[in-house]
């Protein structure tokens, strides 16, 4: 049995988010933002167990599923988005989805509302959850 990693990006789709998965070596966040494509807003790691059996390999169920991470993006309660008419169906969402009443505007200008585990992390800083990440190396 062997473990396989994976890095699924989600980029924007006209109406719900495209996704990209790729096999990766590790939970590198550095190697995932190598990798990541110009419009991918998050990206997540997960592991899938895989097994070869009389000359097929058989893929199990992904699991071990990170939270989101998301580089660039900006977390903002819904109190401080601008309480316009345009903003109203934002402002609602926000407000009954995102954990806190927090949501996460990402570094291409779309919305995601913020879920247990999401990470939001600069690049600029090279911060990932108060510790240094070597975007250089």
């Amino acid at each position: 049995m062997t473990l396989k990693t994976y890095v699924e990006y989600l980029l924007p789709g006209i109406f719900m988010s495209e996704e990209e998965t790729k096999e990766i070596k590790n939970r590198d966040v550095k190697l995932a933002l190598k990798q990541m494509p110009k419009a991918c807003f998050t990206f997540k790691f997960y592991d899938v167990e895989t097994i070869e059996q009389n000359g097929e390999v058989l893929r199990g169920k992904a699991k071990n599923h990170s939270g989101w991470y998301y580089p660039d993006a900006e977390k903002i309660h819904w109190k401080k988005i601008p309480d316009t008419p345009e903003n109203s169906i934002l402002i609602s969402n926000v407000k009954g989805n995102g954990l806190g009443g927090y949501g996460i505007k990402t570094r291409i200008g779309n919305w995601q509302w913020l879920q247990e585990g999401d990470i939001i992390f600069s690049t600029k800083e090279n911060i990932v959850r108060g510790r240094p990440l070597d975007l250089e190396g």
